[in-house]
Parts: structure tokens; C-alpha cells; sequence
């Protein structure tokens, strides 16, 4: 839960950069399993609820799954997964299984961090446009320091449709 050279920790962990799941042409996070060769990652009844397996550890009961999701350090609930990643993303980190001193009892297999830039005094925005095949998808982001060196402001939004799915915004 900090910041750590990864071959100093007694673990596995992969991690993949904005640019590295921008390349791939990755936007929600349960296309993740396309850059990390030990998840799967596959919907159950309904597009919003994915059914994930961390280094073949699964789970048949729904409501506890043996890999959770965290965003900035906030646990995410299972129907997160089809959410888009966020504007600002600076990775998603992997650390494989079992994780639960650390995560609780529902990681098991492991853990996907997701970990956004954190506000700073640099202004920065930007937005973003994405379509093709029926799906249309938009963006835009600002991050501006309101009181130099003490405090932070940081908006971003998304926005996709995709023809025949629901609408997802972030």
C-alpha cells in the first residue's frame, strides 16, 4: 500500500502504465485480462457483473469473489469491473494472491489496483475522443492546484456509448 521497488516485495506483482492499456486499446477494466496473461476475466448473467480468476482461483458464489478491485485504495464493488478506466489513470497493478492480510477475505486470488495521478500544482488538462463501430466514447479532465502547495483540484469525466449496451459514465 505503498510505494516500493517490485523487486523488494515478497509477492508477485505486474503493473501496466496509462500508455501500455492505451496502446492495446483498452478502456474498461475488465479488458485488463488482455495485458495480464494470468487473469481471466468473464461476464456472468449481465455485461455489469464479471466473473474474474486470478491464477485459476475462482469463485462459484457470486457475492464472494476471490479477487477484489481497488481504486486509489478504495475497494470497488464486483459490478465496477465493466466501468471505464479513469482520465487521469496512472496504472493498474496485479498482486497475485493470496492478499488477504493486506485486502480482507475476499482476495484470495488477488488483488487489481487501479491508481490515478494524484492532484498536484501543475495545471494539466486535456480531453479525448474515441469512435468507431457504432460505439462513441468522450473525455475530458482538469487538474489545477486552488491554494499553491496546499490544496488540489481535480475533475474528470467520461462518457460511452456503444450501441445496444448500456450507457456508462464516470
Amino acid at each position: 500500500k505503498r510505494a516500493e521497488n517490485p523487486h523488494d516485495v515478497a509477492g508477485t506483482i505486474e503493473s501496466a502504465t496509462q500508455e501500455e492499456l492505451t496502446q492495446r486499446n483498452i478502456t474498461t477494466l475488465d479488458q485488463i485480462d488482455r495485458v495480464f496473461p494470468d487473469i481471466n476475466i468473464r461476464s456472468r448473467s449481465s455485461r455489469a457483473y464479471s466473473h474474474i480468476t486470478i491464477r485459476g482461483q475462482s469463485s462459484v458464489d457470486f457475492y464472494n469473489p476471490t479477487a477484489q478491485v481497488y481504486v486509489d485504495g478504495l475497494p470497488q464493488d464486483q459490478a465496477n469491473f465493466g466501468q471505464i478506466l479513469p482520465q487521469t489513470l496512472e496504472r493498474v497493478e496485479v498482486l497475485y494472491g493470496p492478499q488477504g492480510t493486506l485486502y480482507g477475505r475476499g482476495a484470495i486470488g488477488g488483488v487489481v489496483n487501479v491508481v490515478t495521478r494524484k492532484p498536484d500544482n501543475e495545471v494539466r488538462g486535456g480531453a479525448t475522443l474515441d469512435a468507431g463501430n457504432g460505439m462513441m466514447q468522450t473525455g475530458a479532465y482538469l487538474n489545477t492546484p486552488l491554494i499553491k502547495d496546499v490544496l488540489y483540484g481535480d475533475v474528470a469525466l467520461t462518457y460511452r456509448n456503444e450501441p445496444d449496451a448500456y450507457r456508462l459514465l464516470s
